[in-house]
């Protein structure tokens, strides 16, 4: 799995980049919980460069969310009833 992992974390990037959609960053967490510096034979070399990804992922997340005004943020409601709401 190691050597696939900067082909995986490119398209992993990419995809959010494109798409906002949180289902890449579960799957960047899965990886950093696969092979953080607590899990067992993990390389320290790959350790290292799963939390370089992290940050990246991290830092596109702050700046998508960045760009959204107040009102789009997710609040738990559906988007129907904001949209529709009268307050």
């Amino acid at each position: 799995m190691s050597p696939l992992l900067p082909q995986l974390a490119e398209k992993l990037a990419s995809g959010f980049t494109l798409s906002k959609q949180g289902c890449f960053l579960w799957a960047t967490a899965s990886i950093i919980r696969e092979f953080s510096a607590e899990a067992e034979h993990v390389d320290p070399s790959t350790s290292t460069a799963v939390y370089q990804f992290f940050e990246q992922q991290a830092l596109t997340f702050l700046r998508a969310l960045s760009d959204l005004m107040p009102e789009e943020l997710p609040d738990g409601k559906p988007m129907y009833l904001v949209r529709d709401s009268k307050f």
